[in-house]
C-alpha cells in the first residue's frame, strides 16, 4: 500500500489493525487521506466519508482511466460526522462496515466489473451504466457493497443482503 497525505499509523489510528490487514490484500492500492475541498466534484454530490477512484498518483486527480492506480479516499472528518450517530456499542464495527463497503468496490473494480467513465456514468459488467447521484441505492454495485458491509456487521450474509435490498427499497421509494 502506498500511503499519501497520511501514514500508516494515521490510517491505523482510524480503521484499527484489522483495517491495515483488509486493505493490505492490495498492495498496489493508494490511501489517501482528504478533507472537504480537496475533491470538488466529489464534495458536490454528497458528504463523503470514503470513496474508491483510480487517480493520478502525482497530482491524485481522480482519472476516469482504469490503467490508472486505484485509491481509497479517506476524509477522516467525514467518517466522525457518520459515526456521530452510530451508538457506541457499535462504533468500531460499523466503522470498519464503511471500509469493507469501499473494498468491495476495489474488489469490484480489479474483477473489471465496474469502470467509472465520469462522474455520472459508469460500466458495469459490460453495460454503460447512467449514475445520478439520487439513483445512488439503485445501482447493483452499491447493493453488493451494502449487502458486504451489513453482512460484516450482522455476521450473516442472508441477514446482509435482506437489510440492503430493504434499504434500497426504502430509499428508492422515499419521495423527493
Amino acid at each position: 500500500m502506498n500511503f499519501v497525505n497520511c501514514t500508516a499509523e494515521d490510517f491505523k489510528d482510524i480503521f484499527g489493525d484489522e483495517g491495515i490487514r483488509m486493505i493490505s490484500e492490495y498492495p498496489d492500492l493508494l490511501i489517501v487521506f482528504a478533507k472537504k475541498g480537496d475533491y470538488p466534484e466529489v464534495d458536490k454530490e454528497c458528504t463523503p466519508a470514503l470513496f474508491v477512484s483510480n487517480l493520478n498518483e502525482e497530482t491524485l486527480e481522480v482519472m476516469y482511466d482504469p490503467s490508472k492506480p486505484l485509491g481509497v479516499v479517506v476524509y477522516p472528518e467525514g467518517v466522525e460526522t457518520i459515526m456521530a450517530s452510530i451508538p457506541a456499542s457499535m462504533y468500531k464495527r460499523y466503522k470498519m462496515s464503511l471500509l469493507v463497503h469501499e473494498l468491495t468496490h476495489v474488489r469490484q473494480a480489479k474483477e473489471g466489473r465496474i469502470a467509472c467513465v465520469s462522474m455520472d456514468e459508469n460500466i458495469w459488467e459490460g453495460e454503460l451504466v447512467k449514475s445520478k447521484i439520487e439513483d445512488y441505492f439503485s445501482f447493483p454495485w452499491e447493493l453488493e457493497a451494502f449487502t458486504e458491509q451489513y453482512t460484516y456487521l450482522t455476521g450473516c450474509a442472508i441477514t446482509g443482503k435482506k437489510m440492503a435490498e430493504e434499504q434500497k427499497k426504502t430509499l428508492v421509494s422515499r419521495p423527493a
